[in-house]
């Protein structure tokens, strides 16, 4: 939030606005709280038999918003530790991550078409 901040900050003084890093923010948004996320949670507090089990839902919740508010508060120094070289390997390697992922997921659609 404090990068999106000083960007806003930044494209405001020269009347620039970087629509690259504008488009990053409805991409990420999915990732963090996506279907499948909601989903879970969903069957969870759906399966948890009282009021006390369906509080013990939010610790993970809790943890994992942690994480990603820690994550995303270190980014930039996580970006400057890494730097270029080391942010294109993750970007390359997340990405034949995510095709791996589509892959399988056309694959088993597909075979539970045939089936």
């Amino acid at each position: 939030m404090m990068l999106g901040k000083h960007q806003i900050i930044e494209s405001g003084q020269d009347g620039k606005s970087d629509k690259e890093l504008i488009a990053f923010v409805p991409l990420s948004i999915p990732l963090l709280a996506g279907p499948g996320a909601m989903s879970n949670m969903i069957i969870a507090a759906h399966q948890a038999p009282n009021f006390i089990n369906q509080t013990f839902l939010l610790l993970p919740c809790l943890a994992v918003s942690l994480l990603i508010w820690i994550t995303l508060s270190f980014a930039e120094n996580i970006s400057k530790v890494i730097g270029t070289i080391g942010t294109k390997i993750i970007t390359r390697v997340m990405g034949l991550l995510l095709g791996s992922m589509a892959i399988e997921f056309i694959t088993r659609g597909v075979l539970d078409i045939i089936a």
